[in-house]
C-alpha cells in the first residue's frame, strides 16, 4: 500500500465514522436540510471511494461545513451546535488531511 492509499483509506474512514455521526446527531429529526446534508456526506464517502482528486474532496467538504453553518442560522435548528461544531471541526481536519495529497501529481 503506497502513502496514497493510507491517507485515502483513513479519509474514508473518517468520513463514514461522520456519517454515523451525523445520523446520531439527527435521529428522529424529519427535516429537508438533514436530507441535503445526508446526500452530501454520502457523496463525500462515494467521492473518496473512487479516489477523486483532491480539489474535488475538498469542494465537497466546505459544501458539507457551510451547510452545517447555515443550518445554525434557520429559526429552529435540526442540530444543536456543540454538535455541528463537533462535525464542522472534524471535516476541517479532513481538509487539512487533503493537503497532503498537494504534491503536484494528483492533479
Amino acid at each position: 500500500m503506497n502513502n496514497d492509499d493510507a491517507l485515502y483509506n483513513d479519509l474514508y474512514h473518517k468520513a463514514v465514522d461522520m456519517q454515523y455521526k451525523f445520523h446520531d446527531f439527527t435521529e428522529g429529526v424529519n427535516d429537508p436540510h438533514v436530507h441535503v446534508l445526508q446526500n452530501e456526506i454520502h457523496q463525500l464517502i462515494g467521492d473518496i471511494r473512487e479516489r477523486k482528486d483532491p480539489q474535488t474532496l475538498e469542494g465537497r467538504i466546505r459544501t458539507i461545513q457551510q451547510q452545517l453553518s447555515e443550518g445554525q442560522h434557520i429559526p429552529h435548528p435540526y442540530i444543536n451546535y456543540g454538535h455541528s461544531d463537533y462535525l464542522h471541526s472534524n471535516y476541517e481536519h479532513m481538509r487539512q488531511n487533503l493537503r497532503q495529497f498537494e504534491t503536484g501529481q494528483h492533479y
